[in-house]
């Protein structure tokens, strides 16, 4: 997937790195992976597509994978895309740059920062990247939204597409975690509850995590 991976040592200023975060949704990945190489090619855009998997061990961690591939990746692009593995942009949506201190919110609610967004590299320092101490499902969004915030950064949604609108595919995929997928008497219901409020007491309790403390 790294078609152009030292275009940004040739001095470019606009390249572009596609973060995935992701685990066991192989299915979902090679669609999503497709889309994403129509989107660039359509647009031509200097990107690579960078996949970032977490191992099978431990419960997964979304914002602390996102933090571990832009730790990495941080000295070789300028610009970054936070891309769910389920979601791309369909190749009539034109790619815009965010600005300093701007965050483009390219899909999905209007309450918390998940889906997709992007940003320069200096915002997402800015703020400290991901709490790494959200696990499973829930909060990690409405966490580095309030992130943004507290540092002033603007959150654009200007051209941001809704939920279950056209100009994005999302594929389905797995909610086991998500309690509010499952009835009160679902053997599920009580454990995925619990996980979400332990992220919520996480989110009000552990503001300093992030990149700075990043192992």
């Amino acid at each position: 997937y790294f078609p152009n991976i030292f275009s940004c040592l040739l001095g470019k200023t606009n390249n572009i790195a596609y973060l995935i975060p992701f685990r066991d949704r192989y299915q979902n990945l090679d669609k999503t992976i497709t889309g994403l190489k129509k989107y660039i090619k359509v647009n031509n855009l200097d990107a690579d597509i960078i996949l970032v998997q977490q191992n099978k061990f431990g419960n997964w961690n979304k914002g602390c994978t996102c933090n571990v591939g832009f730790d990495i990746l941080k000295d070789h692009y300028n610009y970054f895309v936070f891309n769910d593995s389920d979601t791309f942009s369909e190749e009539n949506i034109p790619f815009i740059f965010p600005k300093e201190n701007e965050i483009i919110h390219i899909y999905g609610y209007n309450y918390c920062l998940g889906g997709v967004f992007s940003c320069h590299k200096d915002t997402f320092v800015k703020i400290n990247g991901f709490n790494n101490n959200f696990f499973n499902w829930g909060r990690e969004d409405r966490d580095i939204e309030d992130r943004c915030k507290e540092n002033n950064i603007i959150i654009n949604r200007k051209h941001q597409i809704k939920i279950k609108k056209e100009g994005v595919t999302q594929l389905n995929h797995n909610n086991n975690f998500n309690y509010w997928n499952h009835n009160k008497d679902d053997i599920k219901f009580s454990p995925s509850r619990q996980l979400y409020y332990l992220n919520q007491i996480e989110h009000y309790k552990n503001k300093k995590d992030g990149l700075n403390n990043l192992v």
